[in-house]
This record gives structure tokens, C-alpha cells and sequence, in this order.
């Protein structure tokens, strides 16, 4: 937990890597304030997007689709034996005949279960479930015993969940539901669930924080928490020293200047930086050949406390065309396909770069 640029999501997208490499399956969603009214489509947006990367891995090394980024795959032999291992495990556990249900929230499942008849390229929208139509008691059950399904002895879990102070009702159940589901049934690491939020935005009255004090005295489900507060000066002193290449003594009067300024939240460190570059506060001089700024003025410049309106400004110095794409992306949440962004007339012109 933490506020707005504390570094919550670098910390967990800086082990993501590793853990693919040491064959850990890496289960991750992002909730949307804006997009919360569909019950557990962000949930079911964490295994669609793990089964069409296994899918990829498949379609990669049978030469049916070529990959750039191959840096996290596992060997054929691993990919091999673990679609074996669950496809078969998911038809045991959690039933030929429940997997139908699954496939309404996770279009990809479909896709991985009948692996003969299609591909990566097969790739369909979760269609709208009217969740109030469906027990929640089997819908919960299903998740729970898919996620186990999934997960293996050599292949660990880790379901990484961000922004879950925007999470929908039905979610934060059946997270609930997951964590006890493995407690009774044994699974202990075999995975793990990783939950990221704003703890400003979170009051004790919060239905989050409802549900983890609700877990908090369950007795064998262990809770760890971090929580993310601002870096301290010598931190920050020591951030500035390697990016600029300088002796600590020499940014000690810069870095404390930008701690005061930022609070040492690592967003607005950098977003204040980059400000000062670009108004020319911090420069590089030819004449000492090395970055050089005056403390003094740098103390004059005003910081805006909230993050948006600080991003807002960086937003809008954007080029004309990348503005009108992103006010476009935008109405469809945290995440967008290029293809469905290029579909729309008005931005056909974009660089979907």
C-alpha cells in the first residue's frame, strides 16, 4: 500500500521477470474507477491474458506465430509438459462442464482447451454476465479451483491485483474466497496473492479494508503488509547521484532541495526533475562537464501536491495527434488493443507507437 507514485507497481513489475524465468506463472489485472460496474471483468482479465500467453508460447515454438520478446519463455519441454499437465488438471478439477461457464468470463480458456483448433490469433471479447443470474457461491468456486488448477509444485502462482481500492464487490469476494480456498485445500506455495492500493483512498469503512480486517482473523491465512511511504533524503541523494553521474557530496544541496519539494514520493522526484531539465533549472554545462543547477532558484519553483495536475502539464506538451489518441484510449479504461484504437475513423492517422 501507498500513495500515488510511491512506487507500489514498480516494485512488483521489477520481480515479474525472474519469477517467469524460474517458472513462476505470473497471473496480473488493474482495476479501472472508471470501469467497475462489470462484476469480475478485471478479475477474469488476469487468466484471459495468462492463457493467450501460454497460447503464444505454444504458437511460437510449433512456428504457427513468431515472437520478438522470447526473454521469459520457458523451454519447449516446460511449455510442453505443463499444457499437458493443465489442461488436463483443469478438465479434473474443475469439470468439462463448469469450464463453459468459466469461458462466458475467459474467452482465451476456450482457446487453450481446444488447442488443436486454434491459436493466439483467435482471440474474442468476455462476454457480459449478469453475475446477479449466477450463484456466487459456484461462480467463486470456479475461480478458486481454477487458480488451483493452474498452479503446480514447479510452477507456482501469483495473482498480482493493482489498484484494488477500485475493485467491484463481486471481486473482492471472491479474493476472499481464493485466500481461504487455499487455505482448506493445501495449498500453501503453491501460490500467492499480491494486492496493490492507495491507502489514502481507503478508509477503515472501505469495503477493502472491510475484507482484509475480515481476513486478518482467519487463522491460517497469512497476511503480510508493506507499506510504500516516501524515500528518505539520503535516498533521494543517492537517486540523484547515480542519474546524474556525480559524487554524493555534490547533489547533497540538489537532493535537498527535491526532497522538500517532493516529500521523496519517487513520481514526483522524477516528474520534478524532468521539469527542471526542461526549464533549464538543471543543465548540463560544457564548460565544467558535468550537470550543474542553482539550488537557491530551484527552492523558488512551486510543486503541485497532486499527481494529475502534474501529469497534466507533461500530457499536454504532447504532439496534437498522440493527445487525440490517448482522449480516445481513454474511454475504454486502463487498457485498449492497437487494433480497436486504429478501428476508430477519427484516429485511423495515429502511430500506434
Amino acid at each position: 500500500s501507498g500513495h500515488s507514485g510511491s512506487g507500489k507497481s514498480s516494485l512488483i513489475r521489477s520481480i515479474k521477470n525472474p519469477l517467469r524465468r524460474s517458472g513462476w506463472c505470473y497471473l496480473s489485472c488493474k482495476f479501472d474507477r472508471m470501469d467497475n460496474t462489470t462484476p469480475l471483468k478485471t478479475l477474469a482479465s488476469a487468466f484471459d491474458a495468462f492463457f493467450l500467453s501460454l497460447i503464444t508460447m505454444r504458437d511460437h515454438y510449433l512456428g504457427v506465430r513468431k515472437c520478438n520478446d522470447t526473454s521469459t519463455f520457458w523451454s519447449w519441454r516446460d511449455v510442453s509438459d505443463y499444457l499437458d499437465y493443465i489442461i488436463q488438471s483443469i478438465k479434473t478439477t474443475v469439470g468439462e462442464s463448469n469450464t463453459a461457464a468459466l469461458e462466458l468470463f475467459i474467452p482465451s480458456l476456450h482457446n487453450l482447451l481446444n488447442a488443436s483448433q486454434a491459436t493466439s490469433d483467435d482471440t474474442t471479447s468476455p462476454r457480459v454476465v449478469n453475475f446477479t443470474d449466477s450463484s456466487r457461491t459456484r461462480v467463486s468456486f470456479l475461480f478458486c479451483s481454477l487458480l488451483s488448477a493452474i498452479s503446480h509444485p514447479s510452477h507456482p502462482a501469483l495473482l498480482l491485483l493493482d489498484d484494488l481500492q477500485w475493485a467491484d464487490t463481486a471481486s473482492n469476494e471472491i479474493i476472499g474466497d481464493i485466500l481461504k480456498f487455499n487455505d482448506e485445500n493445501g495449498n500453501h506455495g503453491r501460490f500467492v496473492v499480491v494486492g496493490i492500493y492507495r491507502d489514502n483512498e481507503v478508509s477503515a469503512s472501505h469495503p477493502l479494508a472491510v475484507k482484509v480486517s475480515e481476513l486478518d482473523h482467519e487463522p491460517n491465512i497469512n497476511i503480510t503488509k508493506i507499506a510504500l511511504g516516501g524515500m528518505i533524503g539520503d535516498d533521494v541523494n543517492e537517486m540523484i547521484s547515480e542519474s546524474l553521474r556525480l559524487p554524493l557530496r555534490l547533489t547533497s544541496s540538489l537532493s535537498k532541495v527535491v526532497h522538500k519539494k517532493t516529500d521523496g514520493n519517487p513520481l514526483f522526484v522524477v516528474e520534478f526533475l524532468h521539469s527542471l531539465v526542461k526549464e533549464k533549472l538543471l543543465y548540463f554545462s560544457l564548460t565544467s562537464k558535468r550537470w550543474s543547477w542553482e539550488a537557491d532558484v530551484i527552492d523558488l519553483k512551486c510543486l503541485k501536491d497532486d499527481v494529475a495536475k502534474l501529469l497534466t502539464r507533461k500530457l499536454l506538451n504532447l504532439p496534437p495527434k498522440m493527445l487525440e489518441g490517448l482522449k480516445c484510449a481513454s474511454c475504454f479504461g486502463s487498457q485498449i488493443f492497437t487494433s480497436t484504437l486504429l478501428c476508430l475513423s477519427d484516429v485511423k492517422s495515429i502511430d500506434s507507437k
